[in-house]
């Protein structure tokens, strides 16, 4: 189990990173043309959403792993 924590952890952290620079990207597109709401679309919110869950979980993760050692 507690290798499978390590893994998970590990593994969070790069997916984390894959899905922060769509957000930026959207976050641009936003700025650069609000008329296509990048930012306001279902999607995107769920895709922030996503992300929240994550950072959440890794935040937890992060708290295992530090009082296993």
């Amino acid at each position: 189990m507690k290798k499978f924590i390590t893994v998970l952890h590990d593994i969070l952290g790069h997916v984390m990173l894959v899905m922060a620079v769509p957000i930026v990207t959207f976050y641009i597109l936003e700025i650069c043309n609000p008329s296509m709401h990048f930012m306001t679309n279902g999607f995107t919110l769920g895709f922030i959403a996503a992300f929240a869950l994550l950072y959440v979980v890794r935040f937890v993760l992060e708290l295992i792993v530090k009082y296993k050692k």
